[in-house]
């Protein structure tokens, strides 16, 4: 009986004790808190619910991330996402939803087009390209094979220096 009755008033005291010393705050959790007062104060500071939605996400909790990203759309957030900044919230159908509303704000870019392709020179490992305004070329270097390209606005492509070239040792820039 006095065995039982010490458990138990040792089960009280660390009852107790867990209960009135505060809880450690990770890291993540004070960054968080921050990030709410932030929020808090500049409620349609963007960038600020951006990264509040990916530390939620760290801390695992979707339904938050869900909430800010929506949050985001209803501010007009015109940059979408990076999936790599929500890897735990992927998998939600609420988070895929809020992605994809932002994925289709982002404005469309034009996107350049290639200006030549250097064909049959699968070896090249080019490390630099310059152009020369006089003549409206493009020099390439090649690493690989100690040589520098010269390609003309039309794609035609020469040596402008041949491989190991005076005892050229490499082309770098």
């Amino acid at each position: 009986m006095k065995r039982t009755a010490t458990i138990f008033a040792v089960t009280i005291l660390l009852a107790l004790a867990a209960a009135a010393a505060p809880a450690e705050e990770t890291p993540l959790r004070q960054t968080i808190r921050k990030l709410e007062a932030l929020v808090e104060k500049e409620p349609s500071n963007l960038p600020y619910l951006y990264v509040l939605a990916t530390c939620y996400d760290q801390a695992r909790d979707v339904d938050a991330v869900v909430r800010v990203l929506n949050k985001l759309i209803e501010l007009q957030w015109d940059h979408g996402l990076t999936r790599q900044d929500f890897p735990n919230s992927h998998e939600s159908v609420a988070f895929r939803k809020a992605a994809l509303s932002l994925y289709a704000r982002e404005p469309n870019r034009q996107r350049s087009k290639p200006a030549f392709k250097l064909t049959g020179r699968r070896d090249l490992i080019p490390e630099g390209i310059a152009y020369d305004p006089v003549d409206d070329v493009l020099y390439v270097s090649g690493i690989h094979r100690r040589n520098v390209l010269r390609v003309t606005r039309e794609g035609a492509v020469t040596d402008f220096v041949k491989e190991a070239q005076d005892g050229m040792l490499g082309a770098w820039g």
